[in-house]
């Protein structure tokens, strides 16, 4: 019985059938080397991280600014995000309100960035975040969840930062006794109008939308920004070339970006050789996917020529 001779490749047609066991290799030799020896590699500033940037450093000291942290665990690409911003807003004498419709990132998390944030501070010697969060409710609030999500943001919009939606903080204090006010104004008396910048976290829904609908659209607050996760990133530049919103932090990489304007690297969680490590492997897939099209298309020229 003859036995079929096995029909010669070429090699661009080997390029459309790799071994996916390479591909994956190909992929952790392209991840953990630059994690255990980073490159340094530059980052570019995108215009809309910087705009929130440039915003912040532009509010007169005192100014009242509100991260919303809707979402969930801190290990994603909202909490780094959210860090870096808390971090500046109170090195540039900002007073910060956290709160979030997202009840663990609005709680636990919530926890992790205040003991996180201030640890950093001590450890680069940053005096000024340091003394800010020398003493609680001072210059920053952990509100917790907001009650009832999107009805709730309605709410702050409508009555305020009454006590019976905020009946004690993250810490179970009561709101009437923290010393935290505008202008002498305490936090008790706010309203949707008394806040000069909120930023929204938003992994998903409730979100952006709720501060977008009752805050904004109602002229309570026109000054919104949003901290996207990769996949929703492109939805919101619409927005933000509408003027409803002042800016965007797309992702992890919006994150560093921030990192890098403030001049505080790290203070988001992240360092650079994660950053080093991404731009690596979308490096790495950009390349396969010109070689599977160009393997591609030698199998199907090859096919075209057989028949």
């Amino acid at each position: 019985m003859a036995v079929a001779k096995e029909e010669k490749r070429t090699i661009l047609e080997k390029f459309g059938d790799i071994d996916r066991r390479i591909i994956y290799a190909m992929v952790f030799l392209m991840i953990v080397p630059p994690l255990l020896f980073p490159l340094n590699l530059p980052i570019g500033i995108s215009p809309e991280t910087s705009a929130i940037f440039k915003f912040i450093n532009n509010l007169p000291k005192g100014s009242i600014v509100v991260l919303s942290l809707d979402f969930g665990s801190k290990i994603g690409e909202n909490y780094p995000q959210a860090r870096t911003v808390f971090a500046h807003a109170l090195r540039a004498g900002m007073k910060v309100i956290l709160m979030g419709m997202w009840s663990y990132g609005a709680t636990v998390s919530a926890n992790f960035l205040v003991e996180e944030t201030k640890a950093y501070a001590q450890a680069r010697g940053i005096g000024e975040i340091t003394s800010a969060m020398a003493t609680y409710g001072v210059n920053y609030v952990n509100l917790g969840i907001i009650l009832q999500g999107d009805n709730g943001v309605m709410q702050l919009a409508q009555v305020g930062f009454y006590p019976q939606m905020f009946s004690k903080d993250n810490y179970g204090n009561k709101l009437e006794d923290l010393p935290f006010n505008k202008a002498g104004k305490p936090i008790t008396q706010f309203k949707a109008e008394d806040v000069d910048l909120l930023v929204c976290y938003a992994a998903g829904t409730p979100g952006i939308e709720a501060y977008r609908t009752y805050w904004w659209a109602t002229g309570k607050c026109l000054n919104l920004a949003v901290g996207a996760v990769g996949v929703s990133v492109a939805g919101y530049y619409p927005l933000m070339n509408a003027g409803i919103l002042i800016g965007i932090i797309p992702s992890t990489k919006g994150a560093m970006e921030y990192d890098q304007l403030t001049g505080m690297i790290g203070a988001s969680g992240l360092s650079l050789s994660t950053m080093d490590a991404q731009s690596l492997e979308h490096v790495y897939v950009i390349v396969l996917l010109v070689i599977g099209n160009i393997g591609t298309f030698a199998i199907s020229r090859s096919r075209r020529r057989g028949t």
